[in-house]
């Protein structure tokens, strides 16, 4: 849904026109990323399949050393899909 802007919804409304290439940015530190990165079901589901595993853990440690700075921006797209 996301990956085609949620172009496969279907949506029994007339489509209103909304802007593009909205996107929201942040400036998080390598904790909030981490934090970001645990929300992730794939990892819940990862974590109860391989009990006592750390994938973000594993993955912190290979961004840490590139990260650099305290913050970096991260950017999310925005997507909308509004009608009447």
């Amino acid at each position: 849904m996301v990956d085609d802007h949620y172009q496969s919804i279907h949506f029994p409304f007339q489509e209103l026109m909304t802007p593009e290439n909205l996107s929201i940015k942040e400036g998080w530190n390598i904790d909030q990323l981490k934090g970001y990165f645990q929300t992730w079901s794939s990892v819940q589901n990862y974590k109860l399949a391989h009990p006592g595993a750390t994938p973000v853990e594993t993955l912190i440690e290979k961004i840490l050393p590139l990260w650099g700075g305290k913050y970096r921006q991260v950017t999310f797209p925005v997507f909308i899909k509004s009608g009447k």
